[in-house]
């Protein structure tokens, strides 16, 4: 397995672990705490994509 590949895997678990969480009460912390992970998450794609065109 590529180092990207287990990076998008390893976000992915992070924001559905957040998912998880996830009340009615606590709804806006959740949020502000997935977004970092969901940035990591679009540039580690972002990097496989680039990846996989330049092959």
């Amino acid at each position: 397995m590529k180092i990207i590949d287990k990076r998008l895997k390893e976000t992915a678990d992070i924001i559905d672990s957040k998912f998880l969480t996830v009340r009615e009460q606590n709804r806006a912390e959740v949020s502000t705490d997935i977004l970092p992970h969901i940035r990591h998450f679009c540039e580690a794609f972002m990097y496989k994509v680039y990846d996989e065109e330049c092959e």
